[in-house]
């Protein structure tokens, strides 16, 4: 008979169980509010006198019901958020060291958990990342500084890996901040210059190979013999007499054709000076800057960005000279737009 044979009633029961499982389920239901109190008695009992086998069902039951886990979980916290995480915050050494046995003992799992979660979750872990960084300012450099001094010869090397084969984004990025943070680059360039006397100078001396002087012979010669700005009209139009000469500009731009600097762009030897000079203008320093600024902003022209410093030393001097006012410089400069 079945139930002489163990394996075989067992099979016989779970046989049943299956075919009669809504019965049974109202059945053990009923029983056990009536018996509650002696079924957790005998269940505790039996978890103390087995507990690898409470353990085994328990993995085994979370990985079944996953989901239906996690969502509990997550009511359960979004009802009460405060009872989460009690003692991890009261024993916070004990919590890290498990955190690190955890992740030692199931290393592959976990990295492959994380990959996952950042692949469904890419623009929630930024977000959190945002907020992070926000309200943890002194957190987020004090662990890049630990980090930096830890690893400081790996990113220097990276970072100078990086920096050979993105040339054009770090002259770039150069640019910027030396736009936004005018003082510091000053301050630093100065420092630099003054503990590298001889790197600067070689420096410069390329500079000046590649770049020659805007301010030839031919240039003061033009100026010389055209003391008014040439620019059809303008608020320097209204002053009766201005005290400081105007600047000679190329009109042909001198990064684009250097061999015209001297003004020549029919580009033919032997002509005398009436010949010569067709490629430059006489402009205030107003003009001037007026000009390289809307090549830069309607043209989207960067390179004329170059000569907006020294442009703008010079506007403000001309401003000062000439008594004029600023606004009413930005006021003419908005309607050439």
């Amino acid at each position: 008979m079945p139930y002489k044979d163990p394996e075989k009633a067992k099979a016989n029961k779970r046989k049943y169980q299956k075919t009669h499982a809504k019965q049974l389920k109202v059945m053990y239901g009923k029983w056990y509010k009536e018996n509650r109190e002696k079924v957790l008695k005998r269940s505790k009992k039996w978890s103390k006198e087995n507990p690898e086998k409470v353990k085994e069902a328990k993995k085994k039951y979370a990985k079944e019901n996953r989901e239906k886990i996690n969502e509990i979980t997550r009511r359960k916290y979004a009802k009460n958020p405060e009872r989460f995480g009690k003692w991890a915050k009261a024993n916070p050494e004990k919590a890290r060291e498990g955190r690190r046995k955890h992740y030692e003992k199931n290393r592959e799992k976990v990295l492959e958990g994380h990959i996952k979660y950042a692949k469904e979750n890419r623009e929630k872990i930024r977000e959190g990342g945002r907020i992070y960084r926000k309200e943890n300012p002194e957190k987020i450099l004090e662990r890049r500084k630990k980090y930096y001094e830890n690893n400081r010869e790996k990113i220097l090397e990276k970072n100078k890996k990086w920096a050979e084969e993105n040339p054009e984004k770090v002259i770039e990025a150069k640019k910027k901040y030396a736009r936004e943070n005018p003082e510091k680059t000053k301050e630093s360039t100065k420092k630099y210059a003054k503990s590298h006397p001889e790197e600067v100078r070689e420096m410069h001396r390329r500079w000046s190979k590649k770049n020659p002087s805007a301010n030839t012979m031919e240039m003061t010669k033009y100026r010389r013999k055209h003391k008014e700005c040439e620019w059809s009209n303008g608020i320097c139009k209204s002053l009766n007499e201005q005290k400081k000469l105007p600047e000679v500009h190329h009109i042909l731009p001198k990064h684009k054709y250097p061999k015209y600097i001297d003004g020549d762009y029919n580009g033919r030897d032997g002509l005398d000076f009436a010949r010569k000079g067709n490629n430059f203008i006489c402009y205030c320093s107003f003009h001037h800057y007026a000009y390289h600024f809307l090549y830069a902003t309607k043209r989207n022209d960067k390179k004329h960005e170059s000569a907006f410093r020294l442009l703008k030393y010079n506007l403000e001097k001309w401003i000062s000279v000439n008594k004029i006012s600023y606004e009413d410089l930005m006021i003419d400069l908005a309607r050439m737009y």
